[in-house]
């Protein structure tokens, strides 16, 4: 097991005193590693954001359905006194 956390800034790995055993290619992992949870964070994020505007069109639509019932009730309302 490595031990990495005990870098205190003296070099990015075998760091002076620290006890820290972790080489540049478990380092190299780790980044990566980070990289990809960054990624997945900003697709997470990227979805969130479509569902919402897809929400909010989904309400617009609701919306608008709500007023076409009322120009159709509002039509058959007048039909009906015209007979």
């Amino acid at each position: 097991m490595s031990n990495c956390g005990n870098n205190r800034g003296y070099g990015p790995a075998y760091s002076r005193g620290s006890g820290c055993t972790c080489g540049y290619d478990e380092i190299a992992r780790m980044e990566a590693a980070l990289a990809n949870a960054v990624r997945s964070l900003e697709n997470t994020e990227c979805a969130a954001d479509q569902i919402r505007c897809a929400l909010k069109d989904i309400d617009n639509s609701i919306c608008d359905n709500r007023a076409a019932v009322k120009d159709i009730q509002e039509a058959l309302c007048q039909l009906k006194c015209r007979l």
